[in-house]
């Protein structure tokens, strides 16, 4: 199951966003959508039986352009010799410009002042 995640900063900036992973996170029909390049070349090596787990997720991102934190489409497997394939993400849902992952969820920069922001879970989704 996913978070439901309101991360506030003192600065007055906030935004309550949905993270993790949900029940679709190894449903191939999403990932075709989200990754239909990399969907095709990740079916053959599944096929091949080189992949040993999988997973589509809602990337917590920041938005350079933007200037805010945002959820996107992010999908990574694990080869069966142990080696990690790059994590691809979409492009920010607002503005369409690359984004980059926030790798430490705890503790997570205001994109507005750069203080770290506090945050609460407040549910799950599925």
């Amino acid at each position: 199951m996913g978070e439901i995640r309101n991360y506030i900063c003192g600065c007055g900036y906030h935004e309550e966003l949905y993270t993790g992973i949900g029940l679709n996170g190894r449903n191939m029909h999403m990932i075709s959508h989200f990754f239909p390049e990399e969907a095709e070349k990740f079916r053959q090596k599944k096929e091949e039986k080189l992949i040993s787990t999988y997973v589509l997720a809602n990337v917590l991102a920041a938005c350079p352009n933007c200037n805010k934190l945002v959820i996107v489409p992010g999908f990574t497997y694990q080869r069966r010799d142990e080696s990690f394939a790059d994590c691809f993400m979409k492009d920010c849902p607002d503005c369409d410009s690359e984004v980059f992952a926030v790798l430490n969820t705890e503790k997570v920069p205001c994109p507005k002042c750069g203080a770290v922001m506090d945050y609460k879970i407040t549910g799950d989704w599925d």
